[in-house]
């Protein structure tokens, strides 16, 4: 049963490791998406007023504005074709269901400790498990590598239960 309990380890840590991944993804889109709308919303709001004010074609000001006006409208292109605030959304329900299978396995790895669970019953529930990881990572959203090493070495050090190979009895 230790090698059980320890798959069920293995399947909780990868789990958590990329829930958490997801959050900071879903964070960090939530963000840029901020950014990028403030700015773009600063930006116009300068260069509307400015315009208001009368620019005189001999003003030193024409060209900035007019470089002004075209950052601006790019960074709203920018917001808008990139969908963060939507891959926001979609990173946070995968770390959501990410966290959903963590618990799972978590509570498998509790029956099989506590010897509830037979071997055969064991094995069926960490193929669930495992299907439904596999079938997870094919539909969420893929973590950036930077997002997924700060994540994991995250959560390692927040759980550092899920570091143990063997049974705590």
């Amino acid at each position: 049963m230790n090698d059980l309990i320890e798959r069920a380890n293995k399947y909780a840590r990868g789990a958590g490791r990329i829930q958490t991944g997801q959050y900071r993804a879903a964070t960090t889109n939530e963000l840029l998406s901020t950014m990028l709308s403030w700015s773009s919303a600063a930006l116009s709001a300068v260069v509307g007023t400015t315009i208001f004010a009368g620019l005189q074609k001999d003003s030193q000001w024409v060209i900035p504005t007019g470089l002004a006006v075209l950052v601006a409208a790019a960074l709203v292109a920018v917001e808008r074709t990139s969908k963060l605030g939507e891959r926001a959304v979609a990173h946070r329900l995968a770390g959501s269901e990410y966290g959903r299978l963590r618990r799972h396995a978590d509570m498998l790895r509790l029956r099989l400790e506590g010897g509830d669970l037979t071997r055969t019953d064991g094995l069926a529930e960490l193929d669930k498990i495992g299907d439904a990881l596999s079938d997870l990572a094919k539909t969420s959203r893929a973590l950036p590598d930077g997002i997924y090493e700060r994540a994991k070495k995250s959560f390692d050090k927040e759980h550092p239960k899920y570091s143990r190979t063997a049974p705590s009895h």
